[in-house]
Parts: structure tokens; sequence; C-alpha cells
């Protein structure tokens, strides 16, 4: 599936779902993609969860004016790019998940996965909000309806959509390819469903990205 074909057959602009100064997808398309990927694995008999895990109306939407700088706007500068406005998306409904990269037992989604840090301390040239909002790669769901595991293998665009899997699965997992070898960890971790993501950028550039080691 193409994102970017979807979000033209919904009849809405790419411009809408990425950031301005950054090739990556704004939090507002890392909420698409979620949706999209979750409804498709509740049509296909995956997952058996309320449509409500895919309503924005049923999340916060935080806003943060004018701190993040993409990686095209660093290339141009600030003052030639200017910063963007920049957003967390937090369930209102109630949620019980482990970040099992740390020592802290279950807590809610903000409190297991957001790291403030990422928005609230300003820097001139502020790409942390992308790289470090959400602190684990693990995450165990105390509350969920299934059993069910997916390792999402991936380059940086799910950085900031794999959290949201672990709201309707079990446990779910992200794994960064850059060069490691997928097929032994998902013969050990055994999961119900292997998510592979991609860039374009990344599609034939064999050292990010080897679907020989997939």
């Amino acid at each position: 599936m193409d994102i970017r074909e979807e979000i033209h057959n919904d009849g809405s602009k790419l411009a809408d779902y990425f950031s301005r100064t950054d090739h990556h997808w704004s939090m507002k398309g890392v909420f698409y993609a979620f949706s999209k990927v979750g409804r498709i694995l509740q049509k296909e008999g995956i997952l058996n969860i309320d449509d409500s895990f895919f309503d924005i109306k049923n999340y916060r939407v935080d806003t943060y004016p004018n701190i993040f700088l993409g990686s095209s706007g660093r290339r141009v500068g600030v003052c030639f790019a200017g910063k963007e406005d920049f957003y967390s998306i937090i369930p209102k409904f109630h949620t019980s998940l482990r970040n099992m990269d740390s020592e802290h037992g279950f807590s809610d989604f903000e409190t297991a996965l957001i790291d403030k840090r990422a928005v609230e301390k300003i820097w001139p040239y502020n790409y942390a909000s992308y790289d470090y909002l959400f602190k684990a790669c693990q995450i165990e769901n105390e509350l969920s309806n299934n059993n069910k595991k997916i390792l999402i293998v991936s380059d940086s665009f799910m950085h900031r959509t794999s959290p949201y899997f672990g709201l309707v699965f079990k446990q779910s997992r992200i794994w960064s390819l850059d060069g490691k070898n997928a097929l032994e960890f998902i013969k050990s971790y055994k999961p119900d469903v292997v998510l592979v993501e991609i860039w374009n950028g990344n599609y034939t550039n064999k050292l990010a990205f080897n679907f020989a080691t997939v």
C-alpha cells in the first residue's frame, strides 16, 4: 500500500499530511497511516476491535507552536524555511501500557510512551520532537482484547506511528533494519503480524534497507 495514493484517493492533499520542512509525514499523517493499516487488519479479520481506536475525536491533540524544523528546513536555514508547529496525539480513553524497554510498570499512554523533553525544550534546530517524542520500541498492552503481537520492520517513518499499534495489539515492537537481519528475530519473537514499511527514497538503497534480510 502506498499511503500517498491512499491520501490522493481520499481526495486530500499530500501537503496536509506531511511536514513542510521535512520529508516525513506530520502527526496528522502518522494517525492517518495508523488508521489506514488498522482498518485493513480489521477487514482481514486479524483484529477484532472497535472503530473508535481510529477516530481522531477520541484523542487529544496537543499543539506546540513554532518548535519544529525538519531536515529539509535545516539545509536552507531557519530564516528561509521558518519553523513549524508540532503536535502530539494522546488517547482520551483509558489505557494501560508498559514500556518494555524500561523497568516501570503499566501506566497510561502519555506517561508510558511520551518523552515531554522532546517538545518542551526548544532548541534552535529542534529535530528531537520527531526522533524522541516516543521513548518505547517494545510495548505491552494490559487492556488488549487479544493476545496478538505485531512486529514493525521499518525505517524512520514509523518512529511516531508504531506506538499507536500498541493500543490495538497485546505486544508491539519496532525493528529498524539498518543492515540488521530481522529473520532470526522474527523466528524467536513469533509475531502474528509483520508490517514492513519503507520510504520510497530507501526502496532501492540496499545499504538502508535490504529486503533479503527481512
